[in-house]
């Protein structure tokens, strides 16, 4: 486990070195926390549940899985390659204030408008609003529908980056903050977790980094413990949550002590009523326990999938409509490995049994053994650090900084389940609109501002990036994140 642990620091150490500065948003940095923690932290709390269960020789291969899909990561990560590669996507143009901020505006409204269709077919306000996660119907409006009002989040985070991006504008950064806040809790009295944590992520990730600065470390270690608090608090208490109230009764130090308490509740695996798990036993639905079942079941009793389930990228944006017959190929492929093992009983509206995310240690063992760990974890590596150096050539613009925003959560949705949460929902509902925002929102009166010409043929790409990103920002902004420019060049050296 020590060995796991020192992957993401050496690995986050030479990044920074190589760079001159650290980022906080960047999104690798919470692929290598979902690592730890699936890695490290659950094994280490349950480590003789699991070598009961399964057996210390799984216990100890799965470890080695993790292992090894952290140094390809690392080294997919390293590949210098990817800078050159990131700029065939082009640079954004200088945006337009008035367009970022009317675009703002504009998705909190058609989020709204979700809302009101939802409730128009789910029976009315009142009936809705007295248990939304339980009254709404999803049956009559089409699947696109009950996404819409993810849209006013994404709506919040672009006025939360304009706004904190203006000199002065005290008054609009109250209101948008305020908003932000109830927004927040609303997400809570919905009952998602998702919805929660990313509002408050994106409230916490938008003023600093429209601000261009790294938080103070007590602002992040404060960050993590609420996370961990309300991952625990809503599935503890949302059976509650009705007629736009929490209705809570206990005392806050027991309404503390039960949401901190839910990771060590031995019934957790039940939460989903399908889930298989014994009596007395480690927890099947964790993130840890999904890799170490299939580090245990394949390739002796289920078959590797040899990539077939990637075949889903291809298939998946294909309407049904247009094919009777449609396949499900990463469906199919849970599907059979959930048939044997029996940890997931649920079925789709396909009749294919899904479960658990299965991390990317346990997707890329299923596929391919140990050498899709390898390949699968430099391609991922990879492919962050093009996300990256594409990120950070940006940040000189407010578009930049909105969309390292809505990027900073990547990684750990990737490392939770790789190629299906990016692929088809952050790629298309995220990243490929954000880019229609972007050449919208340009100023057409305005040339673009390239970077100093000097500093592109001469300097490395950490003074690049510093030199553009200062001559936006406020005078002294970035004191406290990045070098001056001789320490930069002795790095360099």
């Amino acid at each position: 486990m020590l060995a796991i642990l020192l992957v993401p620091i050496v690995s986050v150490t030479r990044q920074w070195r190589a760079e001159g500065s650290w980022h906080f948003l960047n999104p690798v940095n919470v692929f290598w926390l979902a690592f730890v923690y699936a890695g490290v932290a659950q094994p280490l709390l349950s480590d003789k549940e699991w070598i009961a269960f399964y057996g210390r020789e799984v216990f100890l291969s799965t470890l080695a899985m993790f292992l090894v899909l952290g140094i390809a990561f690392a080294i997919g990560y390293s590949l210098t390659f990817a800078q050159s590669a990131s700029r065939i996507l082009p640079d954004f143009s200088k945006p337009s204030q008035t367009k970022v901020f009317v675009a703002g505006v504009l998705l909190i409204a058609l989020g709204l408008l979700g809302y009101y269709l939802i409730i128009r077919a789910s029976g009315g306000s009142k009936y809705w609003l007295s248990g939304p996660r339980f009254n709404t119907d999803y049956k009559i409006l089409s699947a696109y529908v009950y996404t819409l009002p993810r849209v006013a989040t994404l709506g919040l985070m672009i006025l939360l980056c304009h706004a904190f991006s203006q000199p002065k504008a005290t008054l609009y950064k109250f209101a948008v903050v305020g908003l932000a806040i109830i927004n927040m809790l609303w997400q809570a009295y919905y009952g998602t977790r998702e919805g929660t944590i990313m509002m408050l992520v994106i409230l916490y990730g938008s003023v600093f980094a429209a601000l261009r600065r790294n938080p103070p470390i007590w602002a992040t270690l404060m960050l993590l413990p609420a996370v961990t608090f309300i991952f625990g608090f809503i599935p503890t208490y949302r059976g509650d949550f009705r007629d736009l109230s929490f209705n809570l009764t206990d005392k806050p130090a027991a309404i503390v002590d039960r949401s901190f308490g839910f990771f060590s509740d031995p019934d957790y695996g039940s939460q989903a009523p399908s889930a298989y798990k014994p009596d007395k036993g480690p927890d099947l639905w964790s993130d840890f326990g999904m890799a170490i079942s299939i580090a245990y079941y394949v390739p002796e009793r289920v078959h590797y999938d040899g990539g077939y389930m990637l075949l889903e990228i291809l298939t998946h944006g294909i309407p049904r409509k247009l094919w009777d017959d449609k396949i499900y190929p990463e469906s199919m492929a849970w599907d059979r490995f959930h048939r044997i093992t029996n940890i997931s009983t649920a079925e789709n509206f396909e009749g294919l049994r899904g479960g658990p995310s299965p991390t990317m240690v346990g997707k890329y063992y299923y596929i391919g053994g140990w050498l899709g760990l390898v390949v699968g974890g430099m391609f991922s590596g990879f492919c962050f650090r093009f996300l990256w150096e594409f990120l950070r050539r940006q940040l000189r613009y407010i578009t930049g900084v909105i969309l390292l925003v809505a990027s900073s959560g990547l990684g750990g949705m990737e490392m939770i389940h790789p190629l299906s949460w990016s692929v088809f929902f952050w790629v298309p509902t995220v990243f490929i609109p954000f880019l229609v925002f972007v050449w919208i929102a340009r100023d057409n009166n305005a040339p673009p501002e390239p970077l100093d010409a000097e500093l592109e043929e001469r300097e490395p790409m950490p003074i690049r990036v510093a030199a553009a990103v200062r001559r936006v920002a406020p005078s002294g902004a970035f004191d406290k994140r990045l070098p001056n420019r001789r320490s930069i060049r002795q790095r360099s050296k």
